[in-house]
């Protein structure tokens, strides 16, 4: 009876486990890459880019969110970057995001333009897709953030506008979760809920595991009794019976754990992902903007956009 206690007890602990487990809040981008966005673009005027820079100061690093971007483009393009020069486009200056936000906010968002005078003059344009800021504690105990970046960036450098699409961020994931959950635990780790999936993985294995080992040991017992002596025939009947109480609750745990894996993934939010829409309209603007030099203090400036 204490496996059986036991069993029931594992059973109690992996449910509320599986219950607080959330996923990392991370957006897919950064855990799972950009490949997957790179195939959702509408057209090949841009692509997609991820970059993050890591330190102890939240505000250093906001000062220095360009770098990354300024680095891809003058060493993808052989750009000098101390001539580079940072626009904003937008008529807004874009929100920061907030620490460890899993579902993100649209206002982060904004558009730049990117120019070079060394050793030719070049411009790109790039929007800032999504931003993520975590609190991270390194192994040697100390704590950095890191902010993580999504840009979408011209493809070319011939100063053509990119044809942006439009962008929303979405925790739902469609039917593929559910499908993938038909083997326990890959339909969490699809969403980004790496840790919850282990613990169903695991969970499986050790339900299903007592529930065959208690089937052997039943099935062992059963036949002693069967073949022992009026005297001790009743203590392996006894013993036979309880090792099939364990073995229904083990079986009883993997089909409940199944069960919650099947209506977990089917309903639970994931990861943030990024859902791609294709642009519409035609628009004409004229607004005010900042002209952010990272070499330099920032600067008014206007600009006219065209998009359709």
């Amino acid at each position: 009876m204490k496996t059986f206690a036991r069993l029931l007890a594992l059973f109690v602990l992996l449910s509320a486990t599986c219950a607080s487990v959330s996923a990392q809040d991370k957006p897919r981008w950064i855990t799972k890459g950009v490949a997957s966005l790179e195939k959702e673009r509408s057209n090949d005027s841009y692509t997609f880019r991820e970059f993050e820079i890591f330190g102890g100061d939240i505000d250093l690093l906001r000062k220095e969110r360009f770098n990354p971007l300024v680095g891809y483009l003058a060493n993808t393009f052989g750009a000098d970057s101390a001539s580079a020069q940072v626009t904003l486009l937008s008529a807004s200056s874009p929100r920061p995001a907030t620490l460890n936000d899993a579902e993100g906010d649209r206002s982060v968002q904004a558009e730049y333009r990117v120019t070079f005078s060394a050793p030719t003059p070049m411009t790109f344009y790039a929007k800032l897709v999504d931003e993520y800021v975590s609190f991270d504690e390194n192994v040697d105990m100390s704590f950095d953030y890191t902010l993580y970046q999504l840009f979408a960036i011209s493809s070319t450098a011939d100063g053509a506008v990119p044809q942006f699409d439009d962008y929303s961020y979405s925790r739902k994931y469609n039917t593929r979760a559910l499908a993938l959950s038909i083997v326990p635990g890959l339909g969490q780790m699809y969403k980004g809920h790496n840790a919850k999936g282990w613990v169903i993985i695991g969970g499986e294995v050790v339900f299903v595991g007592a529930a065959i080992y208690s089937q052997i040991r039943q099935h062992n017992y059963s036949d002693d009794a069967k073949n022992a002596s009026d005297a001790v025939a009743p203590s392996y009947r006894s013993k036979s019976k309880s090792w099939r109480q364990v073995r229904d609750v083990a079986i009883v745990g993997a089909c409940g754990l199944y069960v919650y894996n099947l209506l977990d993934a089917a309903l639970s939010k994931g990861a943030r992902q990024v859902v791609v829409n294709k642009a519409s309209g035609t628009r004409l603007a004229l607004s005010p903007s900042v002209m952010a030099d990272p070499m330099a203090s920032p600067a008014p400036a206007v600009t006219m956009s065209l998009s359709f």
